[in-house]
């Protein structure tokens, strides 16, 4: 975790919302932070309170009493731009898509999960 935190602050800094050529020298950054993100053993973590430790610590905003359940995919980065609120629990099924593609072009956008949600499926339209 803290060398994907390490190398995100270093190579991308604050992630500001918007699109991103695909390939351009912007995007290749990002490319490397996920793939430094694959290094952490997110099953391990999955199911336990240290999802919210290392989702803070790689710059998402987890309120107190979060439970993020196996199965959620939480590795493609851009954690700056994820809210999660106090009493939140994302189910088995959730996608939180920061990160998107579409039309050449990789789509930064922010998701918020308010307080006390319950997540069956939360995908950017």
């Amino acid at each position: 975790v803290l060398l994907t935190a390490c190398a995100h602050r270093v190579l991308i800094g604050r992630t500001v919302p918007g699109r991103v050529p695909v390939w351009s020298a912007r995007h290749v950054r990002f490319w490397i932070v996920e793939q430094c993100a694959r290094l952490i053993p997110w099953s391990l973590l999955e199911g336990t309170v240290f999802v919210g430790t290392a989702l803070r610590a790689l710059g998402a905003k987890v309120g107190s009493g979060v439970h993020v359940h196996r199965g959620v995919q939480l590795g493609r980065g851009a954690w700056d731009l994820l809210t999660i609120g106090d009493a939140v629990t994302l189910r088995q099924e959730a996608s939180l898509q920061v990160i998107d593609y579409e039309r050449q072009a990789m789509v930064l956008a922010p998701i918020s999960v308010q307080r006390m949600s319950v997540s069956i499926k939360l995908e950017r339209s």
